[in-house]
């Protein structure tokens, strides 16, 4: 069984993911910011964290970083999960798909997208 984190400091999203992706025999472990995820990478080995881009504190990318830099938490898989589409990004004129795709992440998710796309979504990146 695949081990997800899900960090996002939404926790009626963070609930809805959770609960929809134990439905799918995943083992979800949670976080609402980015020192907490830190942590819960240490307790579950996660094989894919999904983490919020925009958060208070450490912001999902600072934590990314941090994660590549780490060896022992290098080559795990990260999606990032983000309202941000546009062209006009905190990033600059940069989209999201762009930004992340530079930085070295599998990839984002709309936290827009319908519910059972983001699921079919998660399944195909933690398959690959």
């Amino acid at each position: 069984m695949k081990n997800i984190l899900i960090i996002d400091d939404n926790k009626d999203l963070v609930e809805i993911y959770s609960t929809r992706l134990k439905a799918e025999n995943f083992n979800i472990s949670t976080a609402s910011n980015a020192e907490e995820g830190l942590e819960q990478i240490k307790k579950s080995k996660p094989d894919l964290i999904l983490m919020d881009i925009i958060m208070p504190g450490l912001n999902g990318t600072e934590l990314f970083t941090k994660l590549k830099e780490n060896p022992e938490t290098k080559d795990i898989k990260v999606v990032f999960m983000t309202a941000y589409a546009s062209t006009v990004t905190p990033w600059g004129e940069i989209t999201t798909e762009s930004y992340v795709k530079k930085i070295g992440a599998q990839g984002y998710l709309r936290k827009e997208m319908p519910l059972e796309s983001f699921i079919e979504a998660i399944k195909q990146i933690i398959a690959s």
